[in-house]
């Protein structure tokens, strides 16, 4: 049994055509310490570390951080840890909106690929975040430690909800079979850096912040543990 984590961090959205930035300054270095963090404090090993990003040069990188490539990481990180993962840690630090429908209502929160271009021709460079929740939680299963009750599914989401409805773009489903793991499903729990609705403060603070409480420091550590008890008192 080991404990299993999935990053997708894009700094330089380069084929971006929109009004969106195409820099997200500190991406690789926020998630770069995500990544030292599950080393140092949930002692993962770096191979148990599936590392989707735009920079091949980055530390620990196992894939790009297109569409495809993230797919196919994807399908790769479940044939690894299928029956055989507790915990789960999975952080995503792009761009992102919340999908409504032809009347406002939300269907999805969506995440940016690093080959997305603009609205209308790049549904297909979009992932459905409650599909992965949905497709990971089934096929992975879930593996108890010896002594312990716990096991999760943990989701850090650094990215905007800002809406954007169905009539402007049209975001395609990821595609992979399920294969359900005969396994018990772990429980999912989502932090976000914005609510619904919102987009996320570039300079914000907030991965600076969930790094510091993850870490166990200051303010940061108090505010954590205040808003999200079931989420930190688990980790």
């Amino acid at each position: 049994m080991a404990t299993r984590a999935f990053i997708i961090a894009i700094e330089n959205y380069t084929k971006m055509q929109e009004g969106l930035n195409s820099t997200l300054p500190d991406t690789h270095k926020h998630a770069l310490g995500f990544r030292q963090w599950l080393i140092d404090k949930q002692q993962l090993a770096p191979g148990d570390i599936f590392f989707c990003t735009d920079d091949p040069k980055l530390e620990g990188r196992t894939a790009d951080a297109t569409r495809s490539a993230i797919k196919q990481e994807l399908k790769r990180f479940k044939d690894v840890a299928r029956d055989t993962t507790g915990d789960l840690f999975f952080y995503f630090s792009g761009h992102g909106f919340c999908y409504v429908d032809i009347d406002d209502l939300p269907t999805a929160d969506v995440l940016l690929a690093s080959d997305y271009v603009k609205r209308d021709e790049s549904g297909d460079a979009c992932l459905k975040l409650d599909e992965i929740q949905r497709w990971l939680k089934f096929s992975l299963g879930s593996v108890t430690a010896p002594g312990s009750t716990r096991c999760g599914h943990f989701y850090f989401i650094d990215a905007c909800r800002n809406t954007i409805s169905a009539k402007d773009i049209k975001v395609v489903d990821l595609g992979l079979a399920h294969e359900p793991s005969v396994r018990k499903k772990a429980p999912v729990y989502t932090l976000w850096s914005t609510t619904t609705g919102a987009v996320a403060n570039v300079a914000g603070g907030f991965p600076e912040a969930l790094l510091d409480g993850l870490n166990g420091k200051g303010k940061a550590k108090r505010f954590f543990e205040g808003s999200f008890t079931v989420l930190f008192d688990s980790l």
